[in-house]
């Protein structure tokens, strides 16, 4: 329309721009199941699965991973310092079990520098998901996997919005409709804790 105006004098039409506004979609949200966790695991070259455990574990977003420096790294206090994320902030995240074990890997003496092997990514990436049978699925997802698998446990808005570093609830909300598999609301926390003083007495 402005180039009509410009270059051939024609008046602009009177249009409403905010009523014509469409609403942005919903949230995408895909997570894998425990099944195609552990055949997408299987699947991976072997210097592409500690990545995919460490975004399974963390929730971090795939530049922290793939920038992850050993500097960053405590495994004494089980912990990984994210320097500057999305949201412009350092970040801390716990390091569980499973990323532990991967991380223990790696000799000592070659803790240096980056963490992980980053040869070849979306090659070895895109050949895992091709040999697990994965499809509608990215690297990005491995972090709605973290949030779901958190959520489906019990982890309430307030855990996942610090795990997941975001700025403010509303992107966390995505994940409301998750519902935990053992849901108990406030009314049954307090019922058991009357039953309790009840029993007691």
């Amino acid at each position: 329309y402005e180039h009509c105006a410009r270059f051939h004098n024609q008046p602009l039409p009177k249009i409403d721009w905010k009523g014509l506004k469409a609403n942005e979609p919903p949230g995408r949200i895909r997570f894998l199941s425990t099944v195609e966790y552990g055949a997408l695991i299987a699947a991976a070259h072997e210097g592409l699965r500690p990545i995919i455990i460490c975004a399974v574990s963390t929730g971090l977003r795939k530049d922290n991973i793939l920038s992850l420096d050993w500097q960053q790294v405590n495994l004494a206090e089980r912990v990984i310092q994210v320097k500057r994320t999305k949201a412009g902030r350092a970040h801390m995240v716990k390091i569980g079990a499973a990323l532990m074990g991967a991380l223990s890997r790696t000799p000592v003496a070659q803790r240096r520098g980056r963490v992980f092997d980053r040869t070849n990514l979306k090659r070895r990436w895109l050949a895992a998901l091709e040999g697990a049978g994965i499809e509608d699925f990215r690297f990005h997802d491995l972090r709605h996997t973290f949030a779901s698998w958190a959520r489906i446990d019990g982890a309430d808005l307030a855990d996942l919005k610090e795990a997941l570093d975001h700025s403010s609830i509303g992107s966390t909300l995505r994940y409301a409709h998750v519902q935990p598999e053992t849901h108990r609301t406030a009314f049954d926390r307090v019922s058991d804790r009357l039953m309790g003083t009840i029993s007691d007495t």
